[in-house]
């Protein structure tokens, strides 16, 4: 259907440009076509021409492009009643590989006239280079990894979410590799991992958080992973985390839709030690009960809100936020509060504040 509804655009402004005075540019082609091209060969361009159709000098005020990797090339100046020029288009496919479709939008007549011209095609992406692939080195010894964090986002109960980082031994000889969480951790975190690597040989760092639903267990999860190599722990730490919440049936169309005011709180100027509070009001937008599963508070900061608190479909309660600055803290400090409820749509949201503490 999208590509009907492009075909179809690009129809209607080849006409428009012909007949209709407000469009007095008459574009050669609309849309062009680059076919296959490679990643690695760099960019490559098009050059459409225009054609003033009208009785009067036309400028081109703005060009609009859909992508960062597109640039324009034209001229600023009047084009005079009948006389034709040349815009070229340049388009980078770095990073940007597979099926491509970016529109470049132009803009005459103090914005009454606009043109969409479009380019497609298909990038072959480059072969990466090992260090490009693998750009984290754990070790002197040859592990290399590609990726240091493993965000897993929202993780529902019993369904085998994972997060994947992938590793290789770049070095001539085998190593034993030993990884573990440490400091302050869920406690929830499966670690799958090979403990020998060959020359050469590739593998998989497999992070879950398979926690049972007969647990019940919410909120955010964070893990720090520790790697050590033929026992010789690396500085390089490895961060993972999670947002534990429930599992829902968001086709239902009787759900609770949670909501609340202000989202940042400004406390303003305080001096250390000084208590400062202030009301946030919580609404049920919804047409079944919003249930608190967990509230997480930054250090310093605390809410009259526990888990299990209920309200009902329509209803609204007020909340008081409250925060002591310690002697410790100076300057701009900014924290808050993360509310896990039973909303399908956004199980977890943040009240935010900030504080200017001399």
């Amino acid at each position: 259907m999208f590509v009907i509804g492009i075909i179809g655009t690009v129809g209607l402004l080849s006409a428009q440009t012909t007949s209709n005075p407000t469009t007095p540019l008459s574009f050669d082609v609309h849309t062009w076509n680059f076919g296959e091209i490679d990643e690695a060969s760099g960019k490559v361009s098009h050059t459409f021409t225009y054609t003033n159709t009208s009785h009067r000098p036309i400028v081109i005020e703005h060009v609009k492009m859909s992508c960062g990797c597109t640039t324009a090339s034209y001229s600023k100046a009047p084009l005079l009643p009948g006389r034709t020029e040349e815009m070229v288009i340049t388009f980078d496919p770095t990073k940007q590989p597979g099926r491509f479709h970016k529109t470049i939008q132009i803009t005459t007549d103090k914005g009454k006239a606009l043109y969409n011209i479009h380019l497609t095609g298909q990038v072959n992406p480059r072969i990466l280079k090992v260090d490009e692939q693998y750009p984290y080195r754990l070790s002197p010894k040859g592990l290399q990894l590609d990726a240091v964090k493993a965000k897993l986002g929202y993780v529902y109960p019993e369904k085998g979410q994972k997060k994947i980082i992938h590793l290789i031994n770049t070095s001539e000889k085998e190593i034993f590799l030993q990884i573990k969480s440490i400091g302050t951790n869920s406690g929830k975190l499966k670690i799958d991992y090979p403990t020998t690597l060959k020359p050469n040989e590739k593998g998989m760092l497999v992070l879950s958080y398979p926690y049972k639903r007969s647990e019940q267990y919410y909120g955010t999860m964070t893990d720090t992973l520790e790697v050590s190599v033929k026992g010789v722990k690396q500085t390089q730490l490895i961060q993972v985390s999670g947002i534990a919440v429930e599992e829902t049936d968001k086709t239902q169309k009787v759900h609770p839709q949670f909501r609340y005011q202000p989202s940042m709180v400004n406390f303003g100027n305080k001096t250390s030690n000084e208590p400062c509070s202030a009301t946030i009001q919580l609404y049920n937008d919804g047409k079944a009960p919003l249930i608190i599963r967990k509230v997480e508070c930054t250090p310093g900061c605390t809410i009259d809100l526990s888990k299990g608190t209920t309200i009902g479909p329509g209803k609204q309660k007020s909340i008081t936020l409250r925060f002591t600055p310690s002697s410790h803290l100076k300057g701009n400090q900014t924290g808050g509060i993360s509310i896990i409820t039973n909303d399908p749509n956004r199980p977890l949201r943040e009240i935010r504040y900030k504080i200017n503490i001399k």
